[in-house]
């Protein structure tokens, strides 16, 4: 992927999929610093601009390293999956603990170091610096380019341009929360405390989408028959000398037809065919393996003889997912 593609992927599916994951500690970040007059607007954006920093040099850092060791501490699959459910995990946590409910008070920064986050100018640059801890699925995708690259330099100067891509979208955010201090005053942190939950729990679902868990929404959804039966479609599955063929469209908005019928106890074809593909559907996840699409075209991928029950597909992050169900007779 050049690093165009890498820019474009920040401003659009990054700034996305990253906002939901760090979104929530900048708000929480904005909420604890001293309410500003109508005189000091104009430094609102101070704050923003320090978390920036902390996140740009942070990720430049972990570029350099994953570019420097290269294929060696690549992830796979399920290390992916876990990081993203331990990462929605501590998003909501963190949330629980901005809302100041009882158990999770202890999780919550001290009056002391509340102070310093209000008073201290760094406070913004170290929960930047933090964002590294947390990764959503796309950042995860561009570190596996920083992995591939096989350079400090180029692994650093891929997830440097992934972060300056995805800087239109948390300016916007961190104004409109510093804005929304003055005028909500007190009731900011609860507000914020509930969109960081909002937050965990989006990225907490891709995990468990992604693991294949019953109790991701989309399964959950299924068992209350909230979501259609799979189908055979004539123009998506077909069969010729005794191999079969499915094929599913990638898309920006997904993969489309999300769930299928066909018939167990034939060799088989997965074809995913691209059509102006960007962001996280790019990452296509099927029987724990990834496959890193193209943006238009076709990517065959074998799945050999298939057994009766349902094989599961998504995107790296969970967002967009479908599912293969394989019938006898």
């Amino acid at each position: 992927m050049s690093l165009t593609a890498v820019l474009i992927t920040g401003l659009t599916a990054g700034a996305g999929t990253c906002a939901a994951a760090h979104g929530g500690l900048l708000a929480g970040v904005m909420a604890r610093q001293c309410p500003m007059s109508v005189a000091s607007a104009r430094l609102d954006l101070l704050p923003v601009g320090g978390f920036l920093i902390g996140k740009l040099a942070s990720h430049c850092a972990v570029g350099a390293l994953l570019g420097a060791l290269g294929a060696a501490v690549a992830l796979s699959v399920d290390a992916r999956t876990a990081v993203q459910i331990g990462a929605g995990l501590v998003i909501i946590t963190l949330g629980l603990a901005q809302l100041g409910l009882p158990g999770f008070r202890i999780l919550a920064p001290p009056v002391a170091c509340g102070r310093v986050v209000r008073h201290t100018v760094s406070a913004p640059v170290l929960v930047g610096v933090c964002t590294m801890f947390l990764p959503c699925g796309v950042t995860l995708s561009v570190e596996a380019l920083a992995v591939a690259s096989g350079s400090a330099a180029r692994g650093a100067l891929t997830m440097a341009v992934f972060v300056l891509g995805t800087v239109p979208l948390f300016a916007i955010l961190g104004y409109a929360t510093r804005t929304a201090g003055r005028v909500w005053g007190g009731r900011l942190a609860a507000v914020t405390g509930v969109v960081v939950i909002g937050m965990g729990l989006l990225t907490l679902n891709g995990g468990l989408e992604l693991a294949g868990s019953s109790l991701s929404a989309g399964r959950v959804m299924q068992k209350l028959g909230l979501t259609a039966p799979a189908v055979a479609v004539a123009d998506t599955v077909s069969v010729r000398d005794r191999r079969q063929q499915v094929t599913i469209t990638a898309t920006g908005r997904g993969y489309a037809p999300a769930s299928i019928a066909l018939r167990a106890g034939l060799p088989t074809t997965l074809v995913v065919h691209s059509e102006r593909a960007e962001g996280c559907v790019r990452a296509f996840v099927v029987r724990d393996r990834l496959y890193n699409l193209p943006v238009d075209g076709d990517t065959p991928i074998d799945l050999g003889v298939i057994d009766a029950g349902t094989i599961r597909f998504a995107c790296a992050m969970g967002m967009y997912h479908g599912e293969i169900d394989a019938l006898t007779g």
